[in-house]
């Protein structure tokens, strides 16, 4: 079996209230020693207000980052609910791999939220699930689920797997690209197989698609210091 690192399941909802309070408190301390200050007149309320909720925003910015799945279950609890379960699925197949595979659920990289990470002989893959239902379709050189656009998740995709190759071309002198791949929901069957270099799949074929037999990429040293890296920084 796979070493399985993290889980998909909700981190403390707790996180969030904590977040809010800080986030809360900080502005209003802010106010307070802003407006306190002598030099304060009534002209500059304005000003204190703008900075206070500049900062504000981007203590939020900051929470979102580090607890996005929190901030989602928060604001698109359905969404939320659809995701985590594809999630939970996608984690019980990825269990099935053998012991030469490392796979990392719900990781935060630089600020960048990962769902499942695999690093194998087979080489590095970066996989993500479709955050809406719909028979998936390309148009106008854009993949659509239903009626919404996921430029959004195809871009971030890339844009986690250029990052990683970055950290890792950094860290140890080694160029490789991670594999994109979307999951797509039990339901769904469009018959797209890529998208822009991302390989679209059911999750029952997840396995075979890590596994495909084939020239290794990794040799065992380099596996487990891969994943020693991403477990000691970022697990």
């Amino acid at each position: 079996m796979a070493f399985i690192e993290g889980t998909n399941d909700q981190k403390d909802n707790r996180t969030i209230y904590r977040h809010m309070s800080f986030i809360m408190i900080a502005a209003v301390a802010i106010f307070i020693l802003m407006t306190g200050s002598a030099d304060t007149g009534h002209g500059d309320i304005p000003t204190i207000l703008m900075i206070t909720a500049t900062v504000s925003i981007l203590m939020i910015f900051v929470s979102y980052r580090i607890n996005p799945l929190a901030w989602k279950k928060l604001l698109r609890s359905k969404e939320y609910e659809r995701s985590a379960e594809m999630s939970k699925r996608i984690e019980g197949s990825l269990r099935g791999l053998d012991d030469s595979h490392y796979v990392f659920n719900n990781i935060i990289f630089e600020l960048f939220r990962i769902e499942h990470l695999v690093i194998s002989p087979q080489g590095i893959f970066v996989i993500a699930t479709i955050p809406c239902g719909g028979t998936l379709r390309i148009q106008d050189k854009t993949l659509f689920a239903g009626e919404r656009t996921l430029e959004t998740t195809t871009n971030s995709l890339w844009r986690v797997c250029h990052l990683v190759n970055i950290v890792l071309k950094k860290g140890f002198n080694s160029e490789i690209m991670p594999v994109p791949i979307l999951v797509t929901a039990d339901t769904e069957n469009s018959g797209i197989d890529d998208f822009d270099q991302i390989t679209i799949l059911h999750r029952n074929n997840l396995r075979t698609k890590i596994m495909k037999k084939g020239k290794n990429l990794l040799d065992t040293e380099q596996v487990q210091s891969y994943a020693y890296f991403f477990k000691s920084r970022y697990a």
